[in-house]
């Protein structure tokens, strides 16, 4: 095992067995406060661990998500207010998440995703950083969701009809250039029309396929993505968001608290999403057979078929 590995696996043990033992590393002037905040967190440590130890919760998926680094936030001076009673422990600076509050909140969110592909509509993803495109784009591809990893373009919920009509101008383009309809253009403008979807993929790769707006957003890093969070929110999108210990939880109506900047973090999350994801397809599927079987008699006619009269014959 590696030594990342090992260090990740101790922590785990430590965290489920409620013997957490922040360390008071970089002790100088500020080594007696330090001293005393070690001593605080190692009684919050305990009570938390303890907390953690619920019969509901399985203790596999708790060291599974410790292992994985959800459990780690951002520095103590940077802990959002309403995130300290996510947070069970401080070592070394960094806030240690509380894992079993982190597994409680996930629930509500994989049942928001499970319900809004069940419902037929589409989840916007929203991951710019680099430790998150290989997760949005593969969850993406998979169900057909719109999703961005390059940056986020101002405008593309609150301003959705103009973005849509240039989208459609980019989906053009780049079927007049594969049918060949370019080649009346002479070179220069021809370069030009090229640069010009170059620069258009850019900004809309991803999001050509939202032909209206989604049913719910999910970001991963709620401050980095603060302004299309805003957006969402401003045409009625609900969001659910993944955020670490220095967000806001009431931002959002689905947080998630958990480390957002780490890759394996971000990948555990989403294959949740995606199992989440298909039980909501197939529900949709059930749904659409119980439908079809409604409207259709027994004898393979629609119920709802109009028959013609039966004509009266007349007396001999």
């Amino acid at each position: 095992m590696q030594e990342g590995e090992t260090s990740k696996a101790e922590l785990a043990s430590d965290s489920v067995s409620s013997s957490v033992n922040p360390s008071a590393d970089g002790a100088g002037v500020e080594g007696d406060e330090n001293e005393s905040e070690s001593e605080n967190d190692s009684v919050s440590a305990s009570a938390a661990a303890e907390a953690a130890l619920d019969a509901s919760i399985d203790q596999g998926i708790l060291r599974e998500m410790i292992i994985a680094g959800l459990c780690y936030g951002r520095s103590k001076a940077k802990t959002h207010p309403r995130m300290k009673t996510r947070v069970f422990a401080t070592r070394n600076g960094i806030e240690l998440i509380d894992v079993a509050q982190t597994w409680q909140a996930l629930q509500a969110a994989l049942e928001a995703v499970k319900k809004t592909v069940a419902d037929g509509q589409q989840i916007l993803l929203v991951g710019t950083q680099p430790s998150a495109h290989e997760s949005v784009r593969t969850l993406a591809e998979k169900f057909g969701f719109p999703y961005v990893v390059n940056r986020w373009l101002g405008g593309t919920l609150t301003n959705f009809k103009t973005i849509s009509r240039r989208i459609e101008y980019f989906k053009k383009l780049k079927a007049d250039r594969a049918a060949g309809l370019l080649e009346k253009y002479t070179k220069k403008e021809r370069l030009g029309i090229d640069r010009q979807i170059q620069k258009m993929d850019v900004v809309f790769r991803g999001v050509e396929q939202m032909g209206k707006l989604p049913g719910l957003m999910l970001a991963v890093n709620a401050n980095l993505h603060a302004v299309a969070i805003h957006e969402a929110h401003l045409v009625g999108v609900p969001v659910l968001a993944v955020m670490s210990s220095d967000s806001d939880p009431h931002a959002v109506e689905h947080p998630v608290p958990a480390n957002d900047n780490s890759t394996s973090s971000i990948a555990w999350l989403f294959a949740k999403f995606e199992e989440a994801a298909d039980e909501g397809r197939k529900e949709a599927a059930e749904r659409a057979s119980a439908q079809a079987a409604k409207t259709t008699a027994p004898g393979g006619v629609p119920q709802n078929a109009v028959t013609a009269p039966v004509e009266a014959k007349p007396a001999a």
